[in-house]
């Protein structure tokens, strides 16, 4: 549950900076960005999802046509209200296609789970190839939040190998999308006067600050394939690579880089888990004894770690989950499910409620972030009305699906 938290902190953190920075979106004209077919650039798609009669399945069936993107080519300006609103959406839908994809695990679909949460982060890095500063900011918030997802799906609905083989081909397409700037690149970007001065207030060096969040984002990708890698390790051969020696062969390119250190990333092989960590933003190896955390500070103590179970925290069944009664359901999942991004309390699973007539409902509380209303975990509630983008972004209803006998 602590890792789940931490996952949480560390996403929600990285979005905070995009609520405060979205205010001053006023921007200049972009510098000359090579055109790419308007099929392939994630502005004018990802506008195409979001037109007003789409409704929330219509847009989770079109919403993989992100994957085929090259860029994102915004127009040159953008108004305040514009910028403010253009994030809102981006981040509501991105956390409901997330809490969707997780629905699709519990259901057995598998290939469709996948294709939400790639689309979700390559969201993010078609943002965060834009050439201002503050789209990239909103893209490596995107990115943050939709690693848990991903993570989720590749240590607890792949069993076979050809399942990690699947999730690693798609972990190597994404990576290659990834562009890390230097200190001194993000410096010459061309972000809007206001937000210049809020992030640096005449202080260069607090571009430092930025790069950091960027970095925290790309090392638990980093670590997300080299978790993938192990497991996939473990279900073929039935152990965790123990030395580096067995460990690199599992990747092109062998281990790869910590943001931090330009060095490999660091593992420590255990009886019964593997823990991949990156020493993190204060560049200080503590063996992984130390959880970094956000929230005390971007520049704060801990290692940023992943952990690979040897069994999974969240056994989806292949062929979807079957129960009668919340007694069966929670025999199915004795560690619970995994948690609700629209939930106020941090770490939160998903939520199940029983009907009268002895349903099973598996639910997030959605946008309107209505949690103060619904009884507690594990108590019979009767939901609202599935939530409708098409109602406004922040509408109420709530996410659910139903789980048959």
């Amino acid at each position: 549950m602590r890792r789940k938290v931490i996952w949480w902190l560390l996403a929600t953190t990285a979005i905070a900076v995009v609520v405060v920075v979205s205010v001053f979106l006023i921007s200049r004209p972009s510098p000359t960005i090579p055109s790419v077919p308007p099929e392939k650039n994630a502005y004018l798609v990802w506008g195409r999802i979001m037109q007003p009669e789409n409704d929330l399945q219509t847009r989770m069936r079109m919403f993989p046509g992100i994957l085929k993107c090259e860029a994102y080519i915004s127009p040159p300006y953008l108004t305040v209200q514009q910028g403010v609103t253009s994030f809102t959406e981006i981040q509501v839908m991105t956390k409901a296609f997330r809490t969707e994809a997780v629905f699709r695990m519990i259901e057995g679909k598998r290939p469709e789970s996948l294709d939400l949460l790639a689309a979700t982060y390559h969201m993010g890095q078609m943002l965060s190839s834009c050439p201002r500063l503050v789209e990239r900011l909103i893209g490596t918030a995107l990115k943050s939040a939709s690693l848990p997802g991903i993570e989720i799906y590749a240590l607890n609905a792949c069993e076979s190998k050809s399942e990690f083989e699947q999730v690693r081909e798609v972990l190597e397409r994404l990576g290659k999308h990834n562009l890390s700037l230097t200190e001194d690149e993000l410096y010459h970007l061309e972000p809007a006067p206001l937000l210049a001065r809020l992030l640096t207030r005449g202080r260069r060096e607090n571009y430092r600050m930025v790069k950091m969040v960027m970095d925290v984002s790309d090392s638990h990708f980093e670590l997300l394939r080299m978790a993938t890698a192990a497991k996939y390790r473990f279900v073929a051969h039935g152990q965790f690579p123990k030395t580096v020696e067995e460990f690199a062969p599992l990747l092109a390119q062998g281990l790869p880089n910590d943001p931090f250190t330009k060095k490999p990333l660091n593992f420590i092989s255990t009886s019964n888990s593997l823990l991949c960590y990156s020493v993190g933003p204060d560049q200080i190896d503590d063996h992984a004894s130390i959880q970094y955390d956000p929230t005390n500070g971007t520049m704060s103590t801990g290692d940023i770690c992943l952990e690979v179970p040897r069994k999974r925290e969240f056994p989806f069944p292949r062929g979807g989950l079957h129960s009668a009664n919340l007694a069966e359901f929670r025999r199915a999942f004795p560690n619970d499910l995994p948690f609700d991004p629209f939930a106020s309390t941090r770490g939160k699973p998903l939520g199940t409620t029983a009907t009268v007539a002895g349903g099973i409902y598996i639910y997030s509380y959605g946008p309107d972030l209505d949690e103060r209303k619904i009884p507690p975990y594990g108590t019979s509630h009767t939901l609202q009305v599935q939530y409708d983008p098409t109602n406004g972004i922040i509408s109420e209803g709530d996410l659910f699906i139903r789980i048959l006998p």
